[in-house]
């Protein structure tokens, strides 16, 4: 009869255990990675006796999370390469934004020049049209100036980005090594540090892109291209990361450079190899403008003065440039330096270099070959546009993805109320069931214990 209560006990105790459970788990079902829980039950070791076995009873094992690891791992690897994409879209984008394309950028500012040669051409004595070529001139190498120093300064951004970045996973390695070590010193699972751990392991795989090694004392290793950054309880058990824009990122004790993924990988490739693809195709356009314009002026004649008295066959350099960053007009040009005479016709009215400036427009610059300016212009502005089009779309394909992996997990790891709802009513049946048990032997023994003996007295 005593052990009868004891059993009896032991079911109201796993009643309590399963319903504080069920209302933890509906207590966090908003909660930012929380795992659902169940409380795992398993018979005690039975009782022998002469004529055979007697169960003692119900044992609540643990109090398990119900997470898979394989949902985990699709999580991080769609959310590194997600965050990877997203941030080098979002420079490419900002980067076509900073050049004004299409409609206010370098081809706008083309166009007005090609225009202002053709007027040049129809009256090239016209001191008014000579200074509109000039300020044409002028307006189109401050445009390639201004979307240089923008792409520059949009690289230097992307670092100082990274180094945020860094800063913030080197705090989340710490953290996650702090946890690791809670988790291996405990002899009963710690559930909210194992949520907090893993949630910190998610933000860190957006961040650089990390992989994990489950160790059987519950922590985990955090590795990174191969590496382990966060390896509790060996020594160092947490390796920091830094970043150089020539090496990339490294990891320190020892320095090893690695191949960051998520945010910082994006970031990166944006600042050393997309950005400046486009300052050296910017480069190259700015140098042959210089030297397709000058070159027209040196095939012609031009007016040492307004009056046109004196004249120097084989006009002088109107722009000067060693890359974007520094085109611009040469040193004391004004409208008169601009050859429209042919050479040895000393004519203010003689239009027959002007009319070679009209031919920049859709024929090979002289000494250039072929394509004619506006068409090398233009692949850059389409190669660029058609870059950031199939990073956006990348950006959005695997966001995508990671959302579904996202809700995948959500499914099995979250908590669903109407779950926990039926979990709450079979361990409240459970308790109550054991309740009337103990009640039951409870009144049995009353009987024996005060009653025995007294019959018939």
């Amino acid at each position: 009869m005593f052990e009868g209560l004891q059993i009896a006990l032991s079911g109201i105790r796993a009643g309590q255990v399963g319903m504080d459970t069920a209302a933890n788990n509906v207590a966090n079902a908003t909660t930012p990675g929380y795992t659902r829980q169940r409380a795992d039950l398993g018979t005690m070791p039975p009782w022998q006796r002469n004529f055979g076995e007697i169960g003692m009873g119900v044992d609540v094992l643990a109090v398990n999370r119900l997470r898979e690891g394989h949902l985990d791992t699709r999580v991080r690897s769609t959310g590194a390469t997600a965050s990877y994409t997203t941030a080098r879209a979002s420079m490419l984008q900002q980067a076509e934004e900073l050049s004004g394309e299409p409609g206010n950028g370098i081809q706008q500012a083309l166009l007005g020049l090609f225009d202002s040669f053709d007027e040049l051409a129809l009256d090239p004595a016209d001191p008014a049209i000579r200074d509109a070529v000039v300020r044409a001139l002028d307006s189109l190498a401050g445009t390639v100036r201004a979307t240089a120093a923008g792409w520059t300064t949009l690289a230097d951004e992307a670092t100082q980005q990274i180094d945020l970045s860094l800063t913030e996973a080197n705090q989340l390695l710490a953290n996650l090594d702090e946890l690791n070590r809670a988790i291996s010193t405990s002899s009963t699972p710690l559930n909210a540090a194992m949520d907090e751990r893993d949630l910190l392991i998610d933000q860190l795989s957006q961040i650089v892109g990390v992989t994990t090694e489950p160790q059987a004392d519950g922590t985990v290793h955090v590795l990174l291209d191969g590496q382990r950054i966060v390896q509790t309880p060996a020594v160092p058990s947490v390796r920091t990361l830094s970043y150089d824009p020539t090496t990339g990122v490294t990891v320190s004790s020892p320095a090893t450079q690695v191949s960051a993924g998520g945010e910082v990988g994006g970031l990166h490739l944006a600042a050393t190899s997309d950005l400046p693809s486009l300052r050296a195709k910017l480069d190259r356009f700015a140098l042959d403008l210089r030297d397709a314009v000058n070159a027209v002026n040196a095939a012609g004649s031009a007016a040492d003065d307004p009056g046109g008295a004196s004249w120097t066959d084989g006009g002088p350099p109107l722009l000067a440039a060693t890359g974007a960053d520094d085109i611009a007009l040469a040193a004391g040009i004004d409208g008169f330096d601009i050859a429209t005479a042919g050479l040895g016709n000393h004519a203010l009215h003689d239009a027959t270099n002007a009319q070679r400036f009209g031919t920049l427009r859709d024929q090979d610059p002289p000494g250039l070959g072929s394509p004619p300016l506006a068409s090398r212009l233009r692949t850059l502005v389409i190669g660029m546009g058609d870059a950031t089009k199939i990073a956006a779309a990348a950006a959005s394909t695997h966001n995508g993805l990671h959302s579904g992996a996202v809700s995948a997990r959500e499914a099995a790891h979250g908590v669903n109320l109407d779950e926990e709802m039926v979990s709450l009513l079979q361990h409240q049946r459970g308790l109550e069931a054991a309740s009337r048990a103990m009640t039951a032997l409870d009144e049995a023994l009353d009987v024996l214990i005060n009653r025995t003996g007294i019959v018939g007295r």
